[in-house]
């Protein structure tokens, strides 16, 4: 969400240099071997607390352009060839070459004139984005681990990805989507972008900041000031359901081990895919490890037998920022909702006044 175009490119690609290359089993549960997934990580020393836990602080975001389903030309492989690596490499380089010349000599790349902004689909257009940054893809053709690639949707959760699609690009099933203040999911007005996914971040996603104190975990996201607090002594998961879920961590090695159950089922994300919908039933593994100064491997298993037919994994590089998080506003006081609830009055009269008379 925050234009952060003075940090260091270099210093970014270079975070991004190392790539988790380990497979996951068909199960989808990250194996243990996931502490140590890069070849760094079997030299390096990390930085541990004053309290003995390996060090994560820092503020971190995910920096790269792997896609998380599987492009279908791939198939069932999981990783590029160098030549191709090479290639998309290339491609990056030239994205940001012509996003930088459009700033240059013209318009913002991707940013409409007010004039022709319309009410809702240009909300986070390019000045609000990190758009100057190279992105230094990895290795891997998919976020998603194993020979699948793809979200094991079941029917009904499949088709409602496609219509959540059609809503984040404005078409949406009803003239006018917003007829109520019940119409608005919860991180349209401001309130949390819920748990899995919050660390892929994305353009205006905005980064996150680990702090540790002894036994606890931190985690700030600046995108909506959202915090999550996670001891990790490894101790039993409480009863009560919660928008976040009930985070709880151990240590094994040099990997933060976080397990995240129950959920409440109220979350609706509006400009989240389907798969980042919180069901009674949904259970979260994350994984982190610190394996060089600038970068944490991080692993996501997600399981949920009411949206998924099995487990599934995901992983992807966080690499460390030098900056800290900075102010995010999003609406104060939901002024959103009732300048865009006043919006679809106003438009359901001046459709009522084309109407024929009979």
């Amino acid at each position: 969400m925050i234009h952060r175009c003075f940090v260091s490119i270099s210093a970014l690609a270079a975070g991004m240099a190392i790539v988790s290359l380990a497979s996951v089993p068909a199960g989808g549960q990250a194996p243990a071997a996931a502490t140590a997934q890069s070849a760094a990580a079997t030299t390096w020393t990390p930085p541990r607390t004053p309290w003995g836990e390996p060090d994560l602080q820092g503020v971190w975001r995910y920096e790269g352009v792997t896609p998380l389903e599987r492009p279908k030309e791939f198939g069932s492989r999981e990783f590029y060839t160098d030549a191709e690596l090479a290639q998309r490499l290339q491609r990056e380089k030239e994205i940001l070459a012509n996003k930088v010349a459009g700033e240059t000599n013209g318009p913002a790349v991707g940013r409409r004139p007010v004039e022709e902004s319309p009410i809702e689909g240009n909300e986070y257009n390019a000045f609000w984005q990190e758009t100057f940054r190279e992105k230094v893809p990895s290795k891997r053709t998919s976020m998603i681990v194993g020979p699948d690639g793809q979200i094991p949707y079941r029917p009904e959760g499949r088709k409602n990805d496609a219509t959540r699609a059609e809503i984040a690009k404005g078409n949406y099933p009803t003239p006018f989507f917003h007829q109520s203040w019940l119409d608005f999911v919860i991180n349209e007005r401001c309130l949390t972008d819920g748990v899995q996914g919050a660390l892929v971040g994305g353009p205006g996603g905005g980064p996150n900041q680990f702090m540790q104190s002894p036994g606890w975990l931190a985690i700030l996201q600046e995108a909506r000031n959202d915090r999550r607090t996670i001891p990790t002594d490894g101790r039993p998961h409480g009863n009560i359901r919660e928008w976040r879920g009930d985070s709880v961590g151990r240590w094994e090695g040099q990997t933060l081990v976080i397990e995240t159950t129950n959920f409440a089922d109220m979350s609706r994300y509006g400009w989240g895919a389907a798969w980042r919908m919180q069901t009674k039933t949904l259970r979260l593994v994350e994984r982190l490890t610190r394996v060089d100064a600038d970068t944490i491997d991080y692993w996501l298993t997600i399981e949920d037998p009411a949206t998924f037919t099995k487990p599934w994994t995901m992983t992807f590089p966080l690499t460390k920022l030098s900056v800290p998080l900075i102010e995010y506003a999003c609406h104060e006081g939901n002024y959103g909702v009732i300048h865009t609830l006043s919006q679809t009055r106003n438009l359901e009269k001046a459709a009522a006044k084309k109407r024929p008379a009979k």
